[in-house]
């Protein structure tokens, strides 16, 4: 069992999920999305690999200086919080699996390697502007035939390519769309709120704007303590999504 099998076909995998492999050596291989939205951490625990989507808290734990300042750089840059800059948690002897790769561990030495999920088969060839512009259109349509026969639909309005795409899809298939999109005053999301109103105008397209100060609110001072990246937020949108589809 190697890395091959898995990185020579990785669309078998949701660009959200994880794939862990405990092969007859007692080598463990983990295959990460390059999306995937929850934390996977590892460590040796005696004679196997221990993996978790959390990291433990309790007194018997010892923080990790260089994991804390790891940490620290990593919320500092311009993709905020971005994991996959380090392997390192604020946790000693605790480590991170990197999305979008396939990590091979071993209980005596801990990671073996780390191999990034190439997505380009060797057969690919770079697309030109023409192939770009027809493979998006293709994308639209295929979507936009799925979509036919909804008289409506909620989409997330990031004012990315994929939610653009979506959106024009899903309106050339006569399908009525409501917008909905959350807006940051910090980091990088601070720019994106007149991108997603943009997108919007230009496609004719009403867009609700949740404040996400405002549905991401800070946990209870009571509540156990973590030290995780953080994996999918969870809002509390159920009212502003009611009223969106109501009109």
């Amino acid at each position: 069992m190697t890395e091959t099998p898995l990185a020579g076909d990785p669309f078998a995998l949701e660009p959200t999920d994880a794939v862990v492999v405990a092969a007859h050596d007692g080598t463990t291989y983990v295959w990460r999305g390059g999306a995937a939205n929850f934390p996977l951490y590892w460590t040796r625990d005696k004679d196997s690999i221990l993996l978790s989507c959390e990291l433990p808290v309790d007194s018997t734990r010892q923080l990790s200086v260089s994991g804390l300042l790891a940490s620290v750089a990593a919320v500092s840059v311009a993709n905020q919080n971005e994991p996959n800059l380090s392997i390192r948690t604020p946790l000693a002897d605790w480590f991170r699996c990197r999305r979008g790769a396939i990590t091979r561990l071993s209980a005596r030495d801990g990671r073996q390697s780390e191999n990034p999920v190439d997505f380009a088969a060797p057969k690919d060839v770079p697309l030109g502007h023409a192939q770009l512009v027809e493979a998006l259109q293709s994308a639209a349509t295929a979507f936009g035939r799925r979509q036919a026969g909804r008289p409506r639909a909620l989409i997330e309005l990031s004012g990315g390519i994929d939610s653009t795409i979506a959106a024009i899809g899903a309106r050339r298939s006569g399908v009525d769309l409501v917008g909905v999109s959350e807006s940051f005053p910090y980091y990088e999301f601070r720019f994106e709120d007149g991108i997603q109103q943009a997108v919007a105008d230009s496609l004719e397209i009403s867009r609700i704007r949740i404040d996400g100060t405002k549905q991401l609110v800070y946990a209870p001072s009571d509540w156990q303590p973590k030290l995780d990246e953080p994996a999918i937020g969870v809002l509390r949108l159920k009212r502003a999504l009611a009223v969106a589809l109501s009109r």
